[in-house]
């Protein structure tokens, strides 16, 4: 693992292990050490939402309820204080299991690796991450 894997892997962990909530993948775990890098999350039985659509499961008879739990996950990251931007907001980050909830499953977003915590006194970052193919035009072109 380079230095920057490293580095989005322990990011990754610190910022998991601070949050819970029920829109966000739960952590139970996790092992750094050179050559043994692993976390231990919830299992999510469903797989992730870009798999869902792809095979067009039934599930996803109540869109609105994905995009509502969805929207619940990143208001409540960037409502925490300080707010944490996720910065890789793809369906490949949301996760499904099955729930006794009215519509039958909970989302989750998951992948922090990327993610960051603003204090309100930053400066805005003008670094690019994220996965390119489902950047928005205006980050590419840092306007």
């Amino acid at each position: 693992m380079d230095k920057q894997m490293e580095t989005q892997f322990t990011n990754e962990v610190s910022t998991l292990c601070r949050i819970r909530y029920e829109h966000v993948v739960s952590v139970f775990g996790a092992c750094i050490r050179p050559n043994a890098y692993a976390i231990v999350v919830e299992h999510m039985p469903l797989g992730s939402l870009f798999d869902v659509l792809r095979k067009k499961d039934p599930i996803l008879t109540n869109h609105w309820s994905i995009l509502s739990q969805i929207i619940k996950s990143i208001n409540y990251l960037h409502m925490l204080h300080p707010p944490i931007f996720h910065r890789d907001i793809k369906s490949t980050n949301f996760l499904l299991k099955r729930s006794n909830k009215e519509d039958g499953y909970l989302v989750k977003v998951c992948d922090f690796g990327l993610s960051e915590t603003r204090r309100e006194s930053t400066r805005q970052t003008h670094m690019t991450c994220g996965t390119l193919q489902w950047m928005a035009p205006e980050i590419m072109k840092m306007e």
